[in-house]
């Protein structure tokens, strides 16, 4: 089986789709870092915010519910849970 290789244009735009992929969420939400201390988010948050406080919140997108799940922040609010309706 022969596999066609990619040009450097078309592995940089796989490499890009990918990382939307894996960083891409939907929706509006308000989570709060659970954590004691500040927390590095993977992520830039909509309101723009890298780093939070033990105890602050920020408005994020699904993306974090992976954190969520990890026990690292709670979900304070659904804003848009981004379904059309």
């Amino acid at each position: 089986m022969n596999k066609k290789r990619l040009t450097k244009e078309e592995k940089m735009a796989e490499n890009k789709q990918k990382r939307e992929d894996a960083f891409g969420g939907t929706g509006i939400y308000i989570f709060e870092n659970k954590t004691n201390s500040d927390f590095l988010l993977p992520k830039v948050t909509l309101d723009n915010k890298r780093f939070v406080g033990p105890g602050q919140t920020f408005r994020g997108d699904s993306f974090f519910f992976k954190l969520v799940k990890e026990n690292m922040l709670k979900l304070v609010k659904v804003i848009d849970n981004g379904e059309n309706n």
